[in-house]
């Protein structure tokens, strides 16, 4: 099986971005050269769970 991306959204200054599961699977990345914050705001006790990472998946080589 392969996840195939149904969306790009770009986010500017000061945009605010939300999801939940399942449509959870997200790639994040800075496309300037300045510097750039980005909280990540979970509604479960992480500390408890160990981490929030629940899967992970490698991109294609030609990715």
């Amino acid at each position: 099986p392969r996840l195939v991306a149904t969306e790009d959204v770009v986010n500017e200054q000061g945009d605010v971005c939300g999801f939940a599961p399942p449509g959870d699977i997200h790639r994040v990345w800075n496309a300037c050269g300045d510097k750039a914050i980005s909280l990540h705001i979970y509604g479960a006790d992480i500390a408890r769970l160990g981490s929030s990472v629940r899967r992970v998946y490698d991109l294609p080589a030609d990715r």
